[in-house]
């Protein structure tokens, strides 16, 4: 099954037990990969990568979905994109994404 979730947004991920928690990497793509096989078809622009430990399924699934609740409207990963050569501002906007979720739970 792709990873490629949609909106350009592609989430890799991988579980092993040699780290003792999750790392999160977001890198965004200057020239869209095209062959990615999306769901929707469309270039990818926007991965996240996750690598988490292997021992706690449950812990490991809320983490792709948090991250997918926040990257699952097409303006945000919009905002990200036109971000690409600002770093500081991407974490920003992710925060952002992280703190409107959270009030609204």
């Amino acid at each position: 099954m792709t990873t490629g979730v949609g909106f350009s947004l592609a989430m890799p991920h991988i579980r092993i037990n040699e780290i003792p928690e999750p790392v999160v990497l977001v890198g965004v793509c200057k020239n869209p990969i095209k062959d990615y096989e999306s769901q929707d078809d469309s270039p990818i622009r926007v991965i996240v990568f996750i690598v988490a430990p292997d021992k706690n399924q449950e812990a490991y699934l809320q983490l792709l979905g948090s991250i997918s609740r926040r990257l699952r409207h097409p303006d945000v990963i919009q905002e990200i994109i036109e971000n690409i050569t600002r770093p500081s501002t991407i974490l920003r906007i992710l925060k952002k994404r992280s703190s409107e979720n959270a009030d609204s739970e």
